[in-house]
């Protein structure tokens, strides 16, 4: 082995869990520091038993009971208004909960996109009577949700949508088809961003909807994925009308409503990522030391590349205490969330890559039907840089939005 590489490995596998994280970074406040402290000796207690199951209905019902479980012991909607079922604290709370539960390895709730991207988009945008009918509904797991933006042929462009509200009397009839909803199978309500306007006019001519999955003309279709799950459909909306109170924010202002959407959910999702990253890169020299024997006998070209793939998530994780920081401060992401979005795509994608190349067929190994192992995070690191925003788009707002370079 070349001189360094000691030093390197030991970088590269350095066990980073008893540092402080966020706590170290942000949290400056008695009161926040009281909340983490309660958080860590609740959860050893609190967290599932047993291990998460394979199918996608069983799935669900097991991180919906881990839902209701979060919700009991009060880390559910920490910064969102008392009167509507949250706590009524901070960001910074939020933020603690998510890297305190991403350093336990617990698992994600189902009803991520209701509690992280609808209920804080209904206290910002959506009228009073949304907000009480819908949010505390949504944390304590009583109602689940999906969302419906992408299409068959609007992706990444979602100023491209083609489904329609047509106003109908003092509402409107929905038609269209849309793609790529998680767990909508299971979901009673459905968030959804609709033309209502000219295709022309794109961005601005766009409104959003509540309607719920079991109104008349509403078909949810299971999207069968190259990995054996259906955690991902289709819904198809056939002349579904909906009243006047489906409205959210204003009409054809729907790309705001959208925006802020957006921009709330994927304001701390960083820290989720960063965390499931850094487990899998820990399993990955855990598994390579032990096929080599010892850490002494890894060659000298794997030294350099897990060394070169924890500098670059321990960076991914400045960048996303970065992004809580601007959150703190002014209640957005700001441009770095491009950046970090961007990085963790091409990395996660990576770090599988790697994983599948030295493992061989072995890591390819799939377990009653389904992927496990580096064959779903090889999966998944596909759908990382495509999903949420390609890689392609993110380096335009980049170049766009950061850099300053003409379009």
């Amino acid at each position: 082995m070349r001189r360094g590489t000691g030093r390197e490995l030991r970088a590269a596998t350095m066990d980073h869990t008893a540092d402080e994280g966020l706590s170290s970074v942000l949290i400056d406040d008695a009161a926040r520091a009281e909340f983490r402290g309660r958080l860590r000796e609740w959860l050893p207690e609190h967290l599932p038993s047993t291990p998460e199951p394979d199918g996608v209905e069983d799935r669900f019902w097991w991180r919906h009971a881990w839902h209701r479980t979060l919700h009991s012991g009060g880390w559910i909607g920490v910064d969102l208004p008392a009167e509507l079922g949250g706590h009524g604290l901070d960001v910074l709370h939020r933020a603690i909960v998510i890297d305190e539960l991403t350093t336990a390895d617990a698992p994600p709730i189902a009803n991520w996109v209701g509690v992280e991207l609808v209920a804080p988009t209904l206290v910002a945008c959506g009228s009073a009577d949304q907000r009480a009918e819908h949010v505390p509904a949504i944390l304590d797991g009583g109602s689940v949700w999906c969302q419906a933006f992408s299409e068959p042929e609007a992706g990444s462009d979602l100023a491209a949508v083609t489904t329609r509200a047509t106003p109908d009397g003092d509402g409107f009839v929905l038609r269209g088809r849309k793609r790529w909803s998680s767990w909508s199978r299971f979901a009673d309500q459905v968030l959804v961003l609709a033309r209502t306007g000219s295709a022309e006019a794109r961005h601005k001519a766009l409104s959003c909807f509540i309607v719920p999955l079991s109104h008349p003309g509403v078909r949810v279709l299971p999207v069968p994925m190259l990995y054996g799950d259906a955690e991902e459909s289709d819904i198809v909306f056939d002349d579904v009308r909906v009243g006047p109170g489906a409205l959210v924010g204003e009409l054809d202002r729907g790309w705001s409503v959208l925006m802020t959407s957006l921009s709330l959910a994927r304001g701390l999702s960083t820290l989720t990522r960063v965390g499931a990253l850094r487990r899998a890169l820990a399993r990955l020299i855990s598994e390579r030391i032990e096929v080599c024997g010892s850490a002494a006998d890894l060659p000298p070209t794997e030294v350099i590349a897990l060394t070169d793939f924890h500098a670059r998530t321990e960076a991914l994780r400045g960048l996303a205490y970065r992004k809580v920081a601007d959150l703190a401060a002014d209640g957005v992401p700001g441009p770095v969330a491009s950046t970090e979005k961007l990085l963790w795509g091409e990395l996660s994608r990576q770090v599988a890559d790697h994983a599948v190349l030295l493992g061989g067929l072995d890591a390819l190994a799939p377990s009653g039907g389904m992927a496990t192992g580096w064959l779903m995070e090889l999966y998944r690191g596909i759908g990382n840089a495509i999903e949420g925003g390609t890689s392609e788009i993110q380096r335009t707002t980049i170049a766009r939005h950061v850099l300053g370079l003409p379009a």
